[in-house]
C-alpha cells in the first residue's frame, strides 16, 4: 500500500505504465482511474475497450468522490451549482453583516461567493480586513445554511473522506492532471495508506512545467517509488524540438512545416483561418478524429467556429461547457418563465420563447401574434393568455405548456411543484425534438444535457426545506453549465477548451485565441483567489505559471502539426496585444536579438487573413450560400439610371394612377426619393409609437371635438367672456379624444407626457382663439375632400384628395389654417424652395368647395402660435402673430396659388413617368428619416 509516482514529458508512455498498472489490478480487484475531466475519461474509457481490460471504473475526480461520498458519507447530499447559487442568494439577503453597499446586492457579488465557498470549506478565524471579515461570515451563513438544508460542498466532502480514511476497494490511479487541489492531494495520500496509489503527471526539469514543481515535491516525499519516463520517438521530431525549447533560453530552431503561425483582422476571420487549417490537414490526408481545435475560451466563438467549420464541410465534434441560458432548451425555458412572471420585457421574453423550436408553436401563428401585440400596443401582460388562445387553448400541448409555465411561477420550488417542472421540462424537449429544424441541424446533446440539468436543480432546489422562490431558481440556474455534446465519433473533429485536452494525444491541433485577453500568463489574479488569500486560504499556486503549463501542455498534445493562431486586429481595425505564448513560440524561431526587440524576421512566415480576404477565402458560413446569392445576383434587375424605376409593372401602375393626395405630392417635393421610400415602399416600425406627428394629431382631433361641442352649445367662437365654459369643454373633449387613443396595456411615462402635451398645445390654441383673427369664426374642421369617387375633387385636371385642418369664415371671406407641431414654419417667398404646395393648394380647393374667396392661407404652430403663410394685407389681422413679409395683395395670392398648382402638375408627371431622382428641397433632409443612409443628400 503505497504511493507511486510517474514523471516525464509528453508522450514519454505515462499512460502505457498506468494501464499496465491496471490491467494487472483488474484481474485480482476492481481498480479505478481518475481523470480531470469527462472528455479525458471517454478516451480512456476507449482504450481501455482497446486493449481489452476490463472491470476498472473510470470516472473524473469529482465522480469519484461522489461515489465515495455515497458509501462512506454522512448522509448529505453534495450540492450542485444550481443550489448553491440558491442558497448563497438567500445568505446575501438576509446577512446583516453585508454592508459592502450596492456592491453586496450584484449578480456578480453573488457569483463571487459562490465561487469562494465551492474552494473554502471554513475560512480561518479573524481575517485582517472588513471585507474578508464580511465575507468570512457570509461563507460560515452559508455552511451553516447548507448543513440545515442537508447540503455538503464537494470541497469539504474530500476533506472529510480523507480525516476518515475510506477503503476504495483497489487499487487508484490518476493521470492526466496538471494540478490537485488541496483536498484532492490530501485524499491521494490518505488513499495511499491503504490501496496502491499510481499518479502520473507531465513534469520535466525545466522553465514549461515549473507551476507543478511544488507539487511534484510534495509527492516526491511521500512516494514510495518515483519512475521517470523518457520522451518516445512518436512525435515529429521537429515538434519535439519546438516543445522542448518552449520558455527555453536556447539556440533558435530552422522554421519547418509541423508548427504554423497565422494572424486574422476580426474573430469571424480567425475562425476562417481555424476552418482553413483543418481542411488543409483532411486534404493531407489526416483522419478527421485526429485533428483537434482548442481555444482558452471558444464559448465566445462557438457560432462563428461551428459555421466556419460547417462551411468547409468538416465533420465537427463541439465540447464544451457552456452556461445553462447558452442553450436552445436553456434560453427557452428561461424566456418562458419570465415571460409568465412578467419580468423585463414581457412581450419580448414570451416572442424569444414563442419564437424557439421549443415552444411547439408554428412560426407564422407567433408571426401573427407578435404582429397584433405590436400594432395594437397590448398589454404585454395578457401576452401568455393571447398565446395560449393562439395556441389552441387547453388541447393543445403549446398552451399546455404555457399553463404549466404560470403554474410554476406561482409556486416556490418544492417538493409539491416539482411535477409541474417535471411536466413542463418535459414538454419544452419533446416540442424542441419534434420541430423541423430542432437544434439547427446540430446534435441534440445540449438540449438534453439541459434538461437533465434543469431536472437536477429542481430536485436539488426542493431538498431545500423551505423551498425556493421561483425568481430566485431561474437566477440559480443562470449559474449552471451543461456539455454541448455528450460523445465523439471516430470521424468528427474535437473542438473544446483547452483545458479539456491536456490528456489526449492528436496528429493536429489547432490553438485559437493566442491573444493577451484570452490565452496569456500574464498577471490577472481573479477576485476570488485575492478573497481567499484574505482569507487565511490561498489557493496554493501561481496562476501564471499554471497557464503556462498548459499552453505546453496543449502545444505538446500535437504528433504531426500544431497551427496557432490569434487575431492581430479586432473588427474595427484596432490592434490587438498577441499573447505572451504567442511570443514565446515565436522566440523559438527568432534568435535572441529578435527576441529582445520583437522583430518578426522574414524566414518565420506568418498567414494572415484580414475579413475582406475572408470572404474570398470562405465564400460561405452556410452550405451552398455563395452559389445562392450567386443565382439571387443574376436574377435581380438591372436598374440603368438610379432616378428612374426599371420595374414596367411598378411604372404602368403609376401611369395609370388617377387620384393623389395633396399631402403625397408635397413630400414628392420635398424629395422624389424619399418619396418613394415612403410611399411606394412604406418601411414601417410594428411597434405603434406615439411621436411628434401623433401628439400634433391628437390635439388636431382634440380642437376638432371642442369645436363640434362648442357649436352645438351655439357659440360661434370663443371669446373673452365664455372663455372658462370653453376650457371645461376643452376639458371634456380632450378626455373623450385621449381615450380613444389609450393602449389596452396602458402608457409609458413618455407617452403619458407627450399626451399632456397635445393637451396642453389644445388648451393653448382655444385661449388665443379668443383674440385670433377678430372678426372670423371657425366654421369647419377636418375637412375632407375627393375621398368619394362619384364627387372627386379636380384641379388643373387631376383629381385630388386630402384633409383641411381648420376653415375660418368673414366678412371678407375664408381662411385655411394647417396645424404643425413644428416651431419654426416658413412663409410663401420660401414654398418653392422648401417644396411646400399644401396651403396654397387648400386654398383654391376650399375656395371651389364653399364657392368663396379666400384671403389668407396659413400654417399655424401649435407649439408657438405664430402664424406663416399668405394673406391679403388688411384683410385679416393676425395680431403680431404672423410675419409682415406674409401680406400681399390679391393679385400677388391668385400668383402664389397658380405658382403652387403648377408645381403641383410637375411634380404629378414626374411621378407618373416614374421619376425618383435623389433631389431633396432645402430643409428636407433634416427631417428625414432616410438621411443616415442616403448618400448624395444636401445636409
Amino acid at each position: 500500500m503505497a504511493l507511486r509516482l510517474i514523471l516525464g514529458p509528453a508522450a514519454s508512455g505515462k499512460g502505457d505504465r498506468i494501464y499496465e498498472t491496471l490491467a494487472d489490478a483488474a484481474c485480482r480487484e476492481q481498480p479505478s482511474l481518475v481523470l480531470p475531466t469527462a472528455i479525458d475519461a471517454r478516451a480512456s474509457l476507449l482504450e481501455l475497450a482497446r486493449r481489452g481490460i476490463r472491470g476498472v471504473a473510470v470516472n473524473t475526480f469529482d465522480e469519484a468522490v461522489a461515489r465515495m461520498w455515497m458509501l462512506h458519507g454522512d448522509g448529505r447530499r453534495l450540492v450542485t451549482a444550481a443550489s448553491r447559487a440558491t442558497l448563497v442568494q438567500s445568505v446575501i439577503e438576509r446577512s446583516a453583516s453585508n454592508q459592502m453597499g450596492e456592491s453586496g446586492r450584484t449578480r456578480g457579488f453573488a457569483l463571487l461567493v459562490a465561487d469562494v465557498a465551492r474552494r473554502v470549506s471554513v475560512p480561518a478565524p479573524a481575517p485582517a480586513d472588513t471585507a474578508a471579515r464580511q465575507m468570512a461570515e457570509i461563507i460560515r451563513e452559508y455552511h451553516r445554511a447548507l448543513e440545515l438544508a442537508g447540503f455538503i460542498e464537494p470541497v469539504s466532502a474530500t476533506e472529510l473522506l480523507a480525516r476518515r480514511k475510506p477503503d476504495p476497494g483497489g487499487p487508484w490511479c490518476a493521470m492526466r492532471f496538471t494540478d490537485f487541489d488541496p483536498a484532492q492531494e490530501a485524499l491521494l495520500l490518505t488513499l495511499a495508506q491503504s490501496r496502491d496509489v499510481v499518479v502520473a503527471l507531465t513534469w520535466s526539469d525545466g522553465a514549461a512545467t515549473e507551476g507543478i514543481t511544488p507539487l511534484v515535491d510534495r509527492l516526491r516525499t511521500r512516494a514510495e517509488t518515483v519512475e521517470l519516463a523518457a520522451e518516445q520517438g512518436r512525435t515529429d521530431p521537429h515538434l519535439r524540438a519546438f516543445t522542448s525549447a518552449l520558455f527555453e533560453a536556447s539556440e533558435s530552431l530552422v522554421m519547418g512545416d509541423a508548427v504554423s503561425f497565422h494572424e486574422a483582422s476580426g474573430g469571424d476571420a480567425e475562425c476562417v483561418l481555424v476552418a482553413n487549417a483543418v481542411r488543409e490537414a483532411l486534404n493531407s490526408g489526416a483522419d478527421a478524429g485526429s485533428i483537434a481545435v482548442t481555444f482558452r475560451d471558444p464559448g465566445r466563438r462557438l457560432d462563428s467556429i461551428g459555421a466556419a467549420l460547417s462551411a468547409r464541410g468538416v465533420p465537427t465534434h463541439v465540447d464544451v461547457r457552456v452556461p445553462f441560458s447558452r442553450t436552445a432548451f436553456g434560453a427557452a425555458s428561461l424566456a418562458l418563465l419570465d415571460a409568465c412572471a412578467g419580468r423585463g420585457e414581457p412581450r419580448e421574453r414570451l416572442l424569444a420563447f414563442l419564437m424557439s423550436p421549443c415552444s411547439g408553436l408554428d412560426k407564422d401563428v407567433v408571426a401573427r401574434l407578435d404582429r397584433t401585440w405590436r400594432s395594437k400596443g397590448l398589454d404585454p401582460r395578457s401576452g401568455v393568455e393571447e398565446a395560449i388562445r393562439a395556441a389552441g387553448g387547453g388541447a393543445s400541448s403549446a398552451a399546455r405548456l404555457l399553463q404549466l409555465g404560470k403554474q410554476v411561477v406561482r409556486s416556490r420550488v418544492d417538493v409539491r411543484s416539482s411535477a409541474d417542472w417535471q411536466k413542463m421540462a418535459g414538454l419544452l424537449l419533446a416540442h424542441a425534438s419534434a420541430s423541423e429544424d430542432a437544434f439547427c441541424g446540430a446534435s441534440p446533446g445540449p438540449d438534453s444535457a439541459a434538461h437533465r440539468a434543469l431536472l437536477a436543480a429542481v430536485s436539488d432546489t426542493a431538498a431545500i426545506g423551505e423551498g425556493v422562490g421561483e425568481e430566485q431558481f431561474s437566477q440559480a440556474l443562470r449559474s449552471v453549465e451543461v456539455s454541448t455534446a455528450p460523445g465523439k465519433r471516430a470521424d468528427e473533429i474535437l473542438v473544446t477548451e483547452a483545458h479539456r485536452l491536456k490528456g489526449q494525444r492528436f496528429d493536429v491541433v489547432v490553438v485559437g485565441g493566442l491573444n493577451a485577453d484570452e490565452f496569456s500568463p500574464e498577471p490577472r489574479e481573479s477576485l476570488a483567489a485575492a478573497m481567499l488569500m484574505r482569507l487565511g486560504r490561498p489557493v496554493g499556486h501561481d496562476e501564471r505559471l499554471v497557464e503556462r503549463a498548459l499552453f505546453h501542455s496543449v502545444a505538446t498534445r500535437a504528433r504531426q502539426k500544431l497551427v496557432l493562431v490569434r487575431q492581430a486586429f479586432d473588427e474595427r481595425g484596432e490592434a490587438l496585444r498577441p499573447s505572451a505564448f504567442w511570443e514565446e513560440a515565436l522566440d523559438v524561431y527568432r534568435g535572441i536579438e529578435a527576441a529582445v526587440d520583437g522583430s518578426t524576421p522574414a524566414s518565420i512566415p506568418i498567414g494572415r487573413l484580414s475579413l475582406a480576404s475572408a470572404v474570398e477565402a470562405a465564400p460561405a458560413y452556410l452550405p451552398g450560400r455563395v452559389q445562392a446569392r450567386a443565382a439571387a445576383r443574376s436574377l435581380a434587375p438591372r436598374v440603368p439610371d438610379r432616378g428612374i424605376l426599371a420595374d414596367q409593372t411598378v411604372r404602368s401602375a403609376l401611369a395609370d394612377r388617377r387620384t393623389f393626395s395633396v399631402s403625397e405630392v408635397e413630400r414628392y417635393l420635398q424629395c422624389p426619393y424619399k418619396w418613394f421610400m415612403e410611399t411606394a415602399l412604406r418601411p414601417r416600425e410594428i411597434d405603434r409609437a406615439f411621436d411628434v406627428r401623433e401628439k400634433g394629431s391628437l390635439a388636431h382631433e382634440i380642437l376638432a371635438e371642442f369645436y363640434r361641442a362648442w357649436r352645438a352649445l351655439g357659440h360661434a367662437r370663443v371669446t373673452p367672456g365664455h372663455l372658462t365654459e370653453a376650457l371645461e369643454e376643452l376639458e371634456t373633449a380632450g378626455r373623450a379624444c385621449a381615450q380613444a387613443r389609450t393602449r389596452s396595456g396602458g402608457q409609458r411615462l413618455s407617452e403619458e407626457l407627450d399626451i399632456a402635451d397635445a393637451h396642453a398645445w389644445a388648451r393653448a390654441v382655444v385661449i388665443d382663439d379668443a383674440e385670433f383673427l377678430p372678426g372670423f369664426r371657425p366654421a369647419q374642421h377636418e375637412v375632407a375632400f375627393g375621398s368619394d369617387d362619384e364627387q372627386p375633387m379636380v384641379l388643373a385636371g387631376l383629381e385630388l384628395k386630402g384633409f383641411v385642418d381648420r376653415i375660418d369664415e368673414g366678412p371678407e371671406g375664408l381662411v385655411v389654417i394647417d396645424y404643425k407641431a413644428a416651431a419654426q414654419l416658413k412663409g410663401w417667398s420660401s414654398f418653392a424652395t422648401a417644396g411646400l404646395i399644401q396651403v396654397p393648394i387648400y386654398a383654391a380647393v376650399v375656395s371651389k368647395l364653399l364657392g368663396r374667396p379666400v384671403v389668407g392661407a396659413v400654417y399655424r404652430s401649435l407649439s408657438t402660435l405664430s402664424a406663416r403663410g399668405v394673406w391679403i394685407d388688411g384683410a385679416i389681422d393676425l395680431g403680431g402673430r404672423g410675419c409682415g413679409r406674409d401680406g400681399v395683395d390679391r393679385e400677388e395670392l391668385d400668383s402664389v396659388v397658380a405658382d403652387a398648382v403648377d408645381r403641383l402638375e410637375g411634380a404629378v408627371r414626374r411621378i407618373r413617368s416614374g421619376d425618383i431622382a435623389l433631389d431633396p428641397a432645402t430643409g428636407a433632409c433634416r427631417r428625414c428619416g432616410f438621411a443616415g443612409h442616403c448618400e448624395g443628400a444636401r445636409r
